[in-house]
């Protein structure tokens, strides 16, 4: 039996079969085996059956070994299950963290392994499953995430690939990868070994997501928070044990390579054949693209997700816009063609008349010349086409009109229906109101289906999944449970807001509740970076029009914590900079900074805390109560900062539509 609770850590057992702290079970460790159906793990989680399908002959095996080896090779580092969570009645994936116990210092790895899982756990993206449970039972580690239905891109790519996928859909999908990435490495994180067997497509909104949670094995090098292993669609660096963000890219400019040809190569080894030799139709900026992320030495690769990002921008509209020239194109030739046959058909006519009567019939008929027929035939054509698109059109017009006007008049009766349950303090109830936003969203979805750049409707749309969040903070408040909000609400008010101003950028109002998004998530710094932006939209407003966006944005800025900076002459100090924390709530504030230094801070209720810490840029989290959020700060030699801890409320202006 173990000296030590695989749990918590605590080495303080003696000779007792439970831990002191925890409560946990003192046991060794059991070997890996895979579960049956309706086994239940942590007197909770059912197990259904395992994620990824076994072929028969795996199946079949009589060798246990042989299967959990086949099943670490399509998921790294674990076996994944889909099981049910019995108390709250929902689908989820349980992955059994899977290493070597004979070859590790279980103590160490157990609690870096702790300090792993949380890092990952604060990660909140749509492309990525949240990690929402975390346990441990007869010496093994289980890790419980969001269940979601989908396909990864390896199987669309045996299903569809002729051999490869279209250009365009690769594209899309790679922007995806790079909008995650980008806010990864932002948090100092490398994924690491992308590949088109954890990418899925998921079935409900058909977006992108990274499948299962990777992390470091326990006898590797790695260091900081660079959590994932390598694999054959790894950079060349990482046999060394080295790696970046440069190499997020790599394996991604690899992934994009195997879809758009449907080969395999050695991308580590850097056996590539050129792009242009597989695939020759391939859009010249989009080889140039996946070569430089193929680049053999890292320094020559994109220097960041979000410069890739910008690159792979320009390509895709390329791509459209050479789509919708090969589609005028060819009807351009259907329509000559079309003109030619009807020539012809007229000649044949003729001829036959000339034939069968006398001469003076053919010239009672007085068949017109053929070019003066075409012209009078195209004339006529064409004005009965633009009169067709004109009155389309028109139609077009006032139906995406109301549609627009039956979403904002539901929208308008689920923000009276939000008033009465607020005023009746939960008594009226909630249900009406989010029927009618749900309604509003449908009607504005059905006017962006006609009209795809009507940004004031994903600007609406934005709104009311915001209210849906809104509603769910009042729940909790009014029906005093512990209900904490989904942030998949906050996160489609985002992506709304987003398109909004993908089509118009210079609209205030959609950058403005963008901020207040991120600031609800946590992101402090987005949310800063984003006001920001807003400012400079309204920088070019009139006079007064510039005051009043000035005091939306100078009040919404009340939301956040700053630093209080004043100079420092101590030349003792060297590279430190002082910290002052004071708290003046009546609750406990825990701080983590990270950066060039790394501290762990607790500040008591009504006391003040000093500390020393490197010059440099930080990012820093704080927790109290039930919140948690993440900002960046960047300290300077020889200056202090005091930062006073309160209570902290959304100061955001709410929407006048």
């Amino acid at each position: 039996m173990l000296n030590f609770c695989l749990n918590c850590g605590n080495d303080e057992i003696g000779k007792s079969k439970f831990c002191f702290h925890c409560g946990s079970e003192i046991t060794d460790i059991d070997p890996v085996h895979i579960f049956s159906s309706d086994t239940l793990l942590d007197s909770r989680y059912k197990i259904i059956s395992l994620l990824r399908e076994v072929p028969p002959f795996v199946r079949d095996s009589t060798s246990h070994i042989y299967k959990i080896q086949y099943l670490l090779e399509k998921s790294p580092g674990g076996i994944v299950y889909i099981a049910e969570d019995i108390r709250f009645k929902n689908m989820c994936l349980v992955k059994e963290l899977v290493f070597n116990y004979e070859k590790t210092n279980v103590k160490e790895y157990t609690e870096t392994l702790r300090n792993k899982i949380k890092i990952f756990s604060n990660i909140r993206h749509p492309s990525v499953p949240a990690v929402v449970n975390y346990f441990v039972q007869k010496g093994r580690h289980y890790l419980v995430m969001d269940y979601f239905k989908g396909k990864s891109l390896q199987e669309i790519l045996e299903e569809e690939g002729k051999p490869g996928i279209a250009q365009k859909n690769v594209i899309s999908w790679a922007m995806q990868i790079l909008d995650l990435l980008d806010y990864v490495h932002n948090q100092n994180i490398v994924y690491r070994n992308i590949s088109p067997h954890i990418i899925m497509i998921k079935d409900s909104d058909k977006r992108i997501i990274l499948l299962d949670v990777y992390l470091p094995s326990p006898d590797g090098t790695d260091t900081g928070k660079r959590l994932l292993p390598a694999g054959k669609y790894s950079a060349p660096e990482e046999l060394k044990g080295s790696f970046s963000v440069r190499t997020d890219l790599f394996s991604l400019g690899a992934t994009m390579y195997y879809l758009l040809t449907g080969r395999e190569e050695n991308f580590t080894e850097g056996k590539i054949k050129p792009l242009k030799d597989v695939l020759p139709g391939v859009h010249p900026s989009l080889d140039r693209i996946i070569n430089t992320c193929l680049a053999f030495d890292p320094e020559k690769r994109y220097p960041s997700a979000s410069y890739m990002k910008k690159e792979l921008f320009k390509t895709s509209r390329i791509e459209v816009k050479k789509a919708e020239e090969e589609k005028k194109s060819e009807e351009e030739k259907s329509e000559k063609k079309t003109l030619s046959c009807e020539y012809r058909v007229k000649e044949e006519v003729k001829d036959e008349i000339s034939h069968t009567h006398p001469g003076s019939i053919v010239e009672e008929i007085n068949i017109p010349h053929k070019k003066t027929g075409n012209i009078v035939k195209i004339s006529f054509a064409f004005l009965i086409f633009i009169s067709i698109i004109s009155f389309c059109l028109i139609i077009n017009r006032y139906m995406i009109q109301n549609m627009f006007n039956d979403g904002v008049m539901n929208f308008k009766k689920a923000i009276d229906g939000k008033k009465t349950y607020c005023t009746s303090l939960g008594k009226l109830g909630y249900k009406t109101s989010t029927g009618d936003y749900k309604k509003a969203i449908d009607d504005l979805h059905d006017c962006i289906k006609r009209k795809e750049n009507h940004y004031q409707a994903y600007y609406m749309i934005g709104h009311a999944f915001y209210d849906l969040y809104e509603i769910g903070l009042l729940r909790s408040e009014f029906e005093h449970i512990p209900l904490t909000p989904s942030s998949e609400n906050l996160n489609k008010a985002i992506e709304n807001y987003k398109k909004a101003l993908f089509y118009n950028p210079h609209c205030p109002e959609a950058s403005y509740y963008l901020a207040r998004c991120y600031y609800h998530l946590g992101d402090m710094e987005k949310s800063r970076e984003e006001l920001n932006i807003t400012g400079e939209i309204c920088s070019n407003f009139s006079s007064e029009k510039k005051i009043l966006w000035s005091d939306k944005i100078n009040s919404a800025k009340k939301s956040f914590f700053y630093f209080d900076v004043s100079s420092v002459t101590m030349d003792e100090l060297k590279s430190y900079v002082i910290v002052e924390f004071i708290n003046e709530t009546d609750v406990t504030f825990f701080l983590e900074f990270k950066g060039k230094d790394v501290q762990s801070i607790s500040v008591l209720p009504q006391r003040s805390l000093s500390k020393n810490l490197k010059a440099g840029e930080y990012i820093y989290t704080v927790n109290f109560r039930d919140t948690s959020f993440q900002d960046k700060v960047n300290f300077k030699i020889k200056e202090s900062y005091r930062l006073n801890l309160k209570e902290i409320h959304d100061t955001f202006v709410n929407p006048d539509l």
